[in-house]
């Protein structure tokens, strides 16, 4: 995971919580990592769509792309760190709430 080798978090939002997001769109929301409160790494839009792996925020051109994908950093929610996410306890609680 990208968080466990570079530190930062994993955000993310539901997509119908943040209907100016692109990113995710068609499956229901999306999440990302980042680093430094300054790097979105996202490697599932490169693999998938060929979008650059890596935007800065601190460089305008790519927080404008960052918030055509993602939205408004206001709707960024941190993602629990789950170390293995495919076999989440029932007991954990995964709404929205």
């Amino acid at each position: 995971m990208v968080t466990e080798r570079f530190g930062g978090d994993i955000r993310g939002c539901w997509a119908e919580d943040n209907p100016l997001a692109t990113a995710g769109e068609a499956e229901g929301g999306h999440d990302f990592a980042l680093i430094a409160g300054r790097f979105i790494v996202d490697p599932w839009l490169y693999h998938y769509y060929g979008d650059a792996p890596v935007l800065d925020l601190e460089v305008p051109t790519e927080r404008t792309e960052a918030l055509d994908r993602y939205g408004p950093e206001e709707n960024w929610k941190r993602v629990p760190h789950w170390p293995h996410r495919a076999k989440t306890p029932a007991s954990i609680n995964l709404s929205r709430t």
